[in-house]
């Protein structure tokens, strides 16, 4: 028996995943708090924006939050 989740926000997840391997530069800095802090400013100043590039920058975050970071870029 296998699962088979709503076609859509399978597609959503791949083309997240796809995002987040594009951010190398981010991947490396993910280790610091610094650098992890620094990303939120900078994220929230994106925010106000709107910038679309701000969304997978801070689902970066949260997933690297949640430890799942690794797991999603291998």
């Amino acid at each position: 028996m296998s699962r088979s989740p709503s076609h859509h926000h399978h597609h959503h997840k791949i083309r997240l995943l796809l995002e987040l391997k594009q951010s190398r530069d981010l991947r490396r800095s993910l280790g610091d708090r610094d650098q992890n802090l620094r990303m939120e400013s900078l994220i929230s100043e994106a925010s106000c924006e709107g910038s679309r590039d701000s969304a997978a920058h801070r689902v970066l975050l949260k997933v690297d939050s949640d430890k799942n970071l690794q797991l999603a870029l291998d």
